[in-house]
């Protein structure tokens, strides 16, 4: 079996984490203050856009791992295209589902954000 170099898709790595990150951020630092505060006492005090360093290098961190555990999972699963296709088929009728509900239990954040996720 060839090896795989995950840092040989940096450039893909690097811009999905953007994508995904930059609208997170945004909406992070929108809604802090609003739905939730983050406790001086427990974080550092760097902020970037008003929020903690840790809190920006989360939207950092968790979507490279998460590539990283994607990339790996298809490279060694051999049946992978009936496998991949059907849980995002599940997941994608199952997230605007929990949305609502959430959103009207009072979750409003992350209502939304399982209903935005799904689209």
């Amino acid at each position: 079996m060839k090896r795989f170099y995950f840092i040989d898709r940096w450039k893909n790595v690097f811009i999905s984490i953007g994508l995904v990150a930059i609208p997170f951020l945004i909406w992070d630092a929108l809604v802090t203050h609003r739905h939730w505060m983050f406790n001086e006492a427990y974080t550092l005090d760097i902020r970037l856009i008003s929020l903690p360093i840790g809190e920006v290098l989360f939207f950092v961190t968790v979507p490279f791992a998460c590539l990283f555990t994607w990339e790996m999972i298809k490279k060694y699963t051999l049946d992978r295209h009936v496998a991949v296709g059907d849980m995002i088929r599940i997941l994608a009728y199952i997230m605007p589902l929990v949305g609502v509900f959430l959103f009207l239990q009072g979750k409003e954040y992350s209502g939304l954000v399982m209903f935005s996720i799904s689209f």
